[in-house]
C-alpha cells in the first residue's frame, strides 16, 4: 500500500501506477476514478510524490 496525497489515503500499487501514468500523460484521465482528479493541480502533486517513479 502507498499513501496517495491526491486522496490523502492509502492506495494499492496498481492504482498508483495508473494514476502516475495519467499524470505523465501516458494514459487518458478517464481511466482513473474521479477522486484522484479533484485537486486542481493533481498531476503536479502526483509527480512530486516520492512514489511517482518508485521501483521495488
Amino acid at each position: 500500500m502507498f499513501h496517495c496525497d491526491l486522496i490523502d489515503s492509502e492506495i494499492n500499487g496498481n492504482d498508483c501506477i495508473i494514476v502516475c501514468d495519467v499524470a505523465d500523460d501516458m494514459l487518458k484521465e478517464n481511466v482513473i476514478d474521479g477522486k484522484f482528479t479533484v485537486k486542481k493541480d493533481y498531476k503536479e502533486i502526483c509527480k512530486k510524490c516520492k512514489y511517482h517513479d518508485y521501483e521495488e
